[in-house]
C-alpha cells in the first residue's frame, strides 16, 4: 500500500525489508520494531544498572562511615573536623544520582552528565592512590562489605563511563531539565543521613612527639690483653685476657630513652587491670575486629609472644567479637574496645598499627 504523502510502499505491505529480503507481514513488523527500539532498551538497562551501582556504593559506605572517613582524612581530602560533612555529601550524592537513574525516566539523560563527572573524579582519585600507595586490597568503593581492588575499580569506572556515553548518544528521549524530583530526593536522603547517623566528634590526638633518640652506648668494655712470657722458649709469648675484666652488660632499653608522653598515654584501664603504656617497654597494637590483616598480624604476634615485651591491644568493634578474634589468633592480651571517633585518629594507615613504645617514645612501627 502506497503512502498518500510520499507515494512509497511501506515495508509492511510490501512484505520486504529495506534491504529487499522477503518476510511475511508479521515478521517484517517485528523486525522493524525490534531494530527501532533495541538500542533504546539497552540504553535504559545501562541507566538502571549504573543507578543500582551508585545506590549500592552509597549505602554500603553509609553503613560503614568511620573507615570511609578515615580514608578521606588519610588522603588529605578533609580533616577530622569536616570529614563528617564531606563523607555524607559524597554518599548522599551517590544515592541521589542512583535513585534518579533508576526511578525518574525524564531526567536519566540529563543526570548522566553529573554521573559521568563523578565517575571521572572517582577514577582520578583511585589513580592517585594507586600511584601513592600501590594496589590496595579494598579501595572502599563499596565500603567494607564488598572488597574491590584499586585497579579493578578503575577498570569498572572506565567501562561504566564508556557505556553511559554510548547510552546518552543512543537515547532518543529529549533532554529535560526538571529539578523538582532531584531536590525532593536530596532533601529526603540528606535528612536521613544526618538523622540516622549523627556527626561524630572525632578525638584528634596530639601530634606524636618525635622519638627521643638515646645516646650511643657501647655494649662491651675495651679490654687490654696482658702479655705473659712463656717458659717453653724465650721468643714465645702467650696472650691472656684478665678474667677480672668482664664484658659490660648491655643496659636495658628503658634506661636509654627519656620519659615521654605518647598518644596512647590516656589508655590505662584494660580488660584485666591498669597498665601504663608509657612505663618501660610496651607494644601497643590497634586491631579492627573485622580486619583479616589484623587477624594475621595478631596470629604472628602470638607465635612470637615469648620474645616480645608486654602487649596492650586497642580494639575497634563489638565486645562479642573479641572472643572469636582471640580464639582464632591465639593472642590473649589486655585490651580496650575504643569507639570509632577515638580509634581511627590513632591510625596512620589502614589497620593494623603496631607500635613499640619505650618510656612513651614510639621507637618502632612494627610489621608482622
Amino acid at each position: 500500500m502506497k503512502n498518500p504523502c510520499t507515494g512509497r510502499i511501506s515495508p509492511e505491505s510490501a512484505g520486504v525489508t529495506a534491504n529487499g529480503f522477503p518476510f511475511s507481514s508479521e515478521e517484517t513488523i517485528f523486525i522493524y520494531y525490534f531494530n527501532k527500539n533495541i538500542l533504546h532498551v539497552i540504553s535504559k538497562i545501562i541507566y538502571i544498572l549504573t543507578g543500582l551501582v551508585f545506590v549500592l556504593g552509597g549505602v554500603l559506605k553509609w553503613v560503614a562511615l568511620p573507615p570511609f572517613e578515615f580514608q578521606i582524612v588519610k588522603d588529605g581530602l578533609a580533616d577530622w573536623n569536616w570529614v563528617g560533612y564531606f563523607s555524607r555529601f559524597i554518599t548522599g550524592a551517590e544515592i541521589i544520582l542512583g535513585l534518579i537513574l533508576i526511578l525518574y525516566k525524564p531526567l536519566r539523560k540529563a543526570v548522566s552528565f553529573p554521573v559521568i563527572a563523578m565517575l571521572l573524579a572517582f577514577t582520578g582519585y583511585l589513580v592517585f592512590t594507586l600511584v601513592k600507595y600501590g594496589p590496595a586490597g579494598n579501595c572502599g568503593c563499596f565500603g567494607e562489605a564488598i572488597p574491590v581492588s584499586t585497579d579493578a575499580s578503575i577498570i569498572k569506572n572506565l567501562i561504566n563511563i564508556v557505556l553511559l556515553i554510548w547510552a546518552v548518544a543512543k537515547d532518543r528521549e529529549p533532554l529535560i531539565v526538571n529539578w523538582r524530583f532531584p531536590l525532593l530526593t536530596a532533601m529526603v536522603v540528606y535528612s536521613l543521613l544526618f538523622i540516622l547517623t549523627p556527626l561524630r566528634q572525632y578525638v584528634k590526638p596530639a601530634d606524636e612527639t618525635p622519638i627521643q633518640r638515646p645516646a650511643e652506648v657501647k655494649d662491651t668494655a675495651v679490654v687490654k690483653p696482658e702479655i705473659i712470657e712463656g717458659a717453653e722458649t724465650k721468643d714465645q709469648k702467650k696472650i691472656a685476657v684478665d678474667s677480672s675484666v668482664k664484658k659490660e652488660e648491655a643496659k636495658p632499653r628503658e634506661t636509654l630513652y627519656p620519659q615521654n608522653k605518647s598518644i596512647f598515654a590516656n589508655y590505662t584501664s584494660y580488660s584485666d587491670g591498669v597498665y601504663n603504656p608509657d612505663e618501660g617497654e610496651k607494644i601497643v597494637a590497634l586491631f579492627s575486629l573485622d580486619c583479616d590483616h589484623c587477624l594475621d598480624a595478631a596470629t604472628k604476634m602470638a607465635k612470637q609472644r615469648n620474645s616480645l615485651p608486654q602487649i596492650l591491644i586497642l580494639y575497634f568493634g563489638e565486645p562479642e567479637q573479641v572472643g572469636a578474634f582471640v580464639s582464632q589468633s591465639g593472642l590473649n592480651a589486655p585490651y580496650i574496645i575504643l569507639p570509632p571517633e577515638e580509634f581511627f585518629p590513632l591510625l596512620k594507615q589502614a589497620p593494623p598499627r603496631i607500635v613499640r613504645l619505650v618510656n612513651g617514645n614510639a621507637v618502632e612501627e612494627m610489621n608482622f
